[in-house]
């Protein structure tokens, strides 16, 4: 049986996709300050003048990779959730597979926990970056949605409510990949549920 030839074009998409994976698991390791990329073309198994015919420099690569990781993860978690018809069990859910899909993976949990936290430098070299708005974006208009269902208290400004949600199990998270790992954060996503009462009988 012949091998499936593969094109010019998905050669490239190969390479593309291999070096950015060597960078999310090279940044996750020594951070992106200290990682050369030299060393992420040598794990992604190409040249190194092969990276900047994909990527303009290290910025650029670390930008593309982070943006790039949770648009698809985001993407991933609304086509989840699109078979839930109320708000506030969407919100809930969403939390819920969101920490399971970073607690089953430590380097990309790592990745985007701690190298979102650029300097300031880095947000004023690039102030198009902003990794986590569609996150927020989404929440807020879920809140908005469970607010006018009922769910959730009139007076709650879903801006914040979002910020304020998304914040709370970013820290939780962190604190799971920075610690030795014991904590359960799956349980601790539970007991943040339950402060902000996401957690409903429509969920029974």
């Amino acid at each position: 049986m012949k091998e499936k030839k593969i094109s010019v074009e998905e050669k490239k998409l190969q390479k593309r996709d291999a070096i950015v994976k060597a960078a999310i698991e090279i940044f996750a390791h020594k951070g992106f300050q200290n990682t050369k990329i030299s060393e992420i073309a040598q794990y992604a198994k190409v040249a190194d003048g092969t990276v900047y015919l994909y990527f303009k420099n290290k910025d650029d690569l670390m930008i593309q990779a982070m943006s790039e990781l949770l648009s698809k993860k985001l993407s991933d978690l609304k086509a989840r959730l699109d078979s839930e018809e109320k708000a506030v069990v969407k919100l809930y859910k969403f939390f819920q597979i969101h920490v399971r899909a970073l607690a089953g993976d430590r380097n990309v949990a790592r990745f985007i926990t701690v190298e979102i936290r650029q300097c300031q430098e880095f947000y004023e070299k690039y102030p198009e970056f902003a990794p986590i708005s569609e996150y927020i974006d989404f929440v807020e208009g879920l809140i908005a949605e469970a607010i006018a269902d009922g769910d959730i208290r009139k007076e709650i400004n879903p801006r914040a409510y979002a910020m304020i949600l998304l914040g709370t199990v970013d820290f939780v998270i962190t604190r799971w990949v920075l610690g030795n790992g014991e904590m359960s954060i799956e349980k601790t996503v539970e007991d943040i549920a339950d402060i902000f009462q996401l957690k409903t009988d429509l969920l029974l």
